[in-house]
């Protein structure tokens, strides 16, 4: 059995995992809260529809940059389909109860819902 070099990486991770597990904890633990407080200022759709336009530009730049192709002809309505239900009508109703929940319950019920 040979356990040299094989453990030996697995023993500590890079600091990159680090930093990315860091950026994860403070951008999804604060997510509920900047939601609420757009939805204190602006109707939920609206707030939602700012903060995902501006993220559909920076994917859209990141895909043009970096010359990544698109799903082909025949998957795109498949592809479509999963973003508009998985991301556009969860999270309107994620904006639409955070007018009335607090953020702190918000993150407890989404943390335990996407187990």
């Amino acid at each position: 059995m040979e356990t040299g070099r094989a453990d030996a990486h697995l023993s500590r991770p890079d600091n990159r995992v680090w930093l990315a597990f860091a950026l994860a904890v403070i951008l999804g633990g604060g997510n509920a809260i900047a939601i609420r407080f757009t939805v204190m200022e602006l109707p939920p759709f609206w707030g939602a529809a700012l903060r995902f336009g501006g993220a559909a530009a920076l994917l859209w730049g990141i895909v043009m940059i970096r010359r990544i192709p698109l799903p082909p002809r025949r998957a795109l309505p498949a592809v479509l389909l999963f973003g508009l239900v998985s991301f556009g009508v969860a999270l309107a109703f994620v904006y639409a109860g955070l007018r009335t929940v607090e953020p702190g319950m918000a993150q407890v019920l989404l943390a335990s819902l996407r187990s």
